[in-house]
């Protein structure tokens, strides 16, 4: 019984992987119906993990399930994802004021030298490998701050804004600056100066700047453009 409640498990956390990176990545469109046969047979498992792989999608805010109807991919629109960025600067806004109170913590001298590293060799770094570093180092900061619930809530909004964040840093020279916030932010952090910090984190963010609203509507148009190709 064991063994079978443990394979089942490992079938769930599969196509629960499988079927989020389709729609992080946008393999599976905005809005679109889910195919649990075409899952299941593509992933070589029954429906079962497969369904519940799903109900726990419609947790996480990546799935909607309508009755009668099926499993649908999230739409997306320039007011939902406004509102994970609003959100996310909220909890991240949070996180840096606490940590910059944890300014003696080891975590935040290896934070610094974690993004050190990071800046030496951006250029040379792909987008996606740059993206993982930054996503590594907010959270970082989440964890010095401590909470583990807000660290569960900025991982969600993470993936699920993924693609626009790589749009933001295509081009020079918004690429350098995304790079130096992060050394400020880390040194603001280190010398306990939360005003600092704040003001980092606000910048860095693009909050409520036209900026980040034509990057989301970059994004929607470049995600909707390959469903029409």
């Amino acid at each position: 019984q064991s063994k079978q409640s443990n394979a089942g498990s490992v079938a769930v956390k599969r196509a629960y992987d499988y079927i989020k990176h389709g729609i992080i990545e946008f393999e599976l469109m905005p809005g679109s119906r889910i195919n649990e046969v075409e899952l299941a047979a593509a992933l070589d498992m029954s429906r079962a993990p497969v369904r519940e792989a799903l109900n726990r999608l419609v947790d996480g805010g990546f799935v909607t399930f309508l009755p009668g109807k099926g499993f649908f991919c999230r739409r997306l629109t320039l007011s939902d994802i406004a509102d994970l960025y609003e959100v996310r600067f909220d909890l991240e806004t949070a996180a840096v004021r606490k940590a910059c109170g944890k300014h003696d913590d080891p975590a935040v001298a290896e934070l610094a030298n974690f993004w050190g590293s990071i800046a030496e060799r951006q250029q040379s770094m792909a987008i996606d490998e740059l993206i993982a570093a930054d996503e590594e180092f907010h959270m970082r900061i989440a964890r010095i701050a401590g909470n583990a619930e807000r660290e569960k809530l900025l991982q969600n909004i993470y993936e699920r804004i993924r693609f626009i964040r790589r749009i933001n840093i295509e081009t020079e020279p918004r690429r350098t600056e995304f790079v130096l916030e992060h050394v400020r932010l880390a040194d603001a952090i280190r010398r306990n100066d939360p005003e600092e910090a704040t003001a980092t984190i606000a910048l860095h963010l693009g909050a409520n700047s036209r900026e980040l609203n034509d990057d989301i509507r970059e994004a929607l148009a470049r995600i909707y453009a390959e469903d029409l190709q």
